[in-house]
């Protein structure tokens, strides 16, 4: 996390707990190298704090993975600016076993999570609390990028394949023709 990052999350912090509202908060830039950004949310309806903006080049595709941690049970809403992306897994709430580590959360199936795969362009990334079964916390989001495949690329690697088959079986051919 970066020191903007570090900054924008204490000042988050520190605005759920003067009670202002959490659509207040600035916006944050998102790194997309897959690092796990924490984000803080209050009841049922809240807008988590703080939101996040980042862009996907041209050239990439992206993916959005959002994970509660902590209490088991919450659920959200992910918003590109006013478009919903979707809504995190459902699962029964509970207090027991909990983490405050983001890959293992993620990759318990007892957490919420959600992963959305987005393209090219700017993202204004906004999270409300669907369901927040103990009034509010925190949780973890990361955005990843990757390079679109070009299909050229595919079909020469399958073409120049098919054509070293094809030469090593006329080789094996004449061999098998001169003994």
């Amino acid at each position: 996390m970066n020191t903007l990052q570090k900054l924008s999350v204490a000042a988050s912090t520190t605005i759920l707990a003067l009670g202002v509202s959490a659509g207040s908060a600035h916006a944050i830039a998102l790194t997309t190298d897959g690092t796990w950004t924490k984000f803080y949310f209050d009841a049922s309806g809240s807008t988590a704090t703080p939101t996040f903006q980042f862009t996907i080049d041209a050239d990439q595709l992206g993916t959005l993975d959002v994970t509660d941690a902590f209490f088991k049970g919450d659920v959200f809403e992910v918003f590109r600016d006013a478009t919903s992306l979707g809504k995190t897994s459902v699962v029964p709430t509970s207090k027991s076993g909990t983490t405050d580590f983001p890959d293992v959360a993620f990759a318990d199936p007892s957490y919420s999570k959600g992963s959305f795969n987005l393209g090219s362009g700017f993202y204004n990334i906004i999270i409300k609390a669907d369901s927040s079964p103990f009034g509010g916390g925190g949780s973890y989001l990361r955005a990843t990028t990757r390079p679109v495949p070009v299909p050229g690329a595919i079909f020469g690697v399958i073409v120049a394949g098919g054509a070293l088959i094809a030469r090593q079986r006329k080789n094996s051919k004449a061999k098998q023709t001169v003994a």
